[in-house]
C-alpha cells in the first residue's frame, strides 16, 4: 500500500517501461530500471522543465543508455515518471552493468527540491520473458502508455507470476495486443508489486479480445490494481544510439 500511495501521489508508465522498451538485440535475462516519481508545484512547471531538461542533456553526455520522461495525463497534470537504467550502490558495487549515475550539483539539487510537492524513488527489475515481444530497455515503441500496477495478495506473489507467464502474456500475444511489457518493485516498495506497461497509439486504446477466464483466474491473486495513463515527453528525453 505505501507504493501505491506514492504512485498516487506521483505518477505515471513506461516507460515505457520502461521499461522495457525494444530493440532487435534486446537481452533475455532480467535488467533494473529506476522509478523517480514527481509531483511538482504547480506555478513551477516551467522552472521544473528547465531542470529537467539540463539533467537530461547531463544524462546524455554521461553515457547513460536511456532517459525517459512522461507526463501523467489523468488527474493532476503536474505528475511525472522519469525512467533510467539502475545502477549500481555501495563500495564494491553490483552487477548492474550501467555507467554511474549522473551527478547533480548542490544547486541543481536545491532548485529541484525547491520546485517539487513530492517525490519517491522505485527500483523495478524487468523480465523481457513476460513481454509480447522482444524487449531491451530502450525506446518506446508509442508515444503513450497505459500503465497498470498490480500487487499480490499475501502468500500469492509466486503464483502471481505463474499467471502472468502462463496465462496472461501468452492471452495478450494471442489477442494481437502489441507492446506489452512487465518489471516488479526490488527495491523502495513491496516485491510483491508488478507493473504492466501497454504502449498505445492514444486514447482510447485499440481493443484486445482477452479470454475473460484469464482475467478471472488473476482476480483470485491480487490485493490491489490501479491504472494511469501516461505521455512521453520526447523534448526531454532520449535513448542512445
Amino acid at each position: 500500500m505505501k507504493l501505491l500511495r506514492l504512485m498516487v501521489m506521483g505518477l505515471l508508465l513506461s516507460s515505457a517501461s520502461t521499461m522495457i522498451l525494444a530493440q532487435d538485440d534486446a537481452p533475455t535475462g532480467p535488467g533494473y530500471i529506476n522509478f523517480r516519481i514527481q509531483t511538482v508545484e504547480s506555478d513551477q512547471l516551467a522552472q521544473w522543465e528547465s531542470l529537467r531538461a539540463e539533467m537530461s542533456e547531463s544524462a546524455r553526455a554521461s553515457g547513460l543508455a536511456f532517459y525517459h520522461v512522461y507526463q501523467r495525463l489523468r488527474g493532476p497534470a503536474a505528475g511525472f515518471l522519469i525512467v533510467t537504467p539502475a545502477t549500481a550502490i555501495g563500495d564494491p558495487g553490483g552487477p548492474f552493468d550501467e555507467p554511474p549515475a549522473v551527478a547533480a550539483s548542490d544547486n541543481w539539487l536545491n532548485a529541484m527540491q525547491g520546485v517539487l510537492d513530492s517525490q519517491s524513488l522505485v527500483t523495478l527489475q524487468t523480465y523481457p520473458d513476460l513481454a509480447t515481444v522482444a524487449t531491451g530497455p530502450m525506446h518506446p515503441s508509442e508515444n503513450f502508455a497505459h500503465v497498470r500496477i498490480r500487487t499480490a495478495a499475501a502468500g500469492q506473489s509466486d503464483d502471481f507470476e505463474q499467471w502472468l507467464r502462463d496465462d496472461l502474456v501468452p492471452g495478450l500475444r494471442e489477442a494481437g495486443a502489441g507492446d506489452v511489457r512487465s518489471a516488479r518493485v526490488v527495491l523502495g516498495g513491496s516485491p510483491r508489486t508488478w507493473v504492466t506497461f501497454s504502449f498505445v497509439p492514444g486514447w482510447p486504446e485499440p481493443g484486445v479480445e482477452l479470454d475473460p477466464r484469464i482475467i478471472a483466474r488473476g482476480d483470485d491473486l491480487i490485493a490491489t490494481q490501479i491504472d494511469y495513463f501516461y505521455s512521453l515527453r520526447d523534448d526531454l528525453s532520449f535513448t542512445a544510439d
